[in-house]
């Protein structure tokens, strides 16, 4: 299993025109032979297409709090060329 922290940038203009950097953040988990891949193409900066199911959970932290989280858990990738 691998766990990866996915960055995805966005920018757009908004209603008063200026444009705006919003990045989200993704965790994503990968099992059997996709770890290996994952290992060996991507790197920082790399582009891939991903396809897979929300993961939900709910847990409690160190101080007691309740906390949540989602994950995406990788089905299928893709590489894709960036030109």
């Amino acid at each position: 299993m691998a766990r990866v922290s996915l960055a995805v940038n966005e920018s757009y203009k908004n209603t008063d025109g200026e444009f705006v950097n919003q990045t989200q953040w993704f965790n994503l988990v990968f099992w059997n032979k996709k770890v290996q891949l994952i290992e060996d193409v991507i790197k920082k900066g790399s582009g891939f297409s991903i396809e897979g199911k929300l993961n939900n959970q709910r847990y409690t932290d160190k101080s007691g709090a309740q906390r949540f989280s989602t994950e995406i858990i990788v089905n299928a990738m893709e590489l894709i060329s960036r030109s």
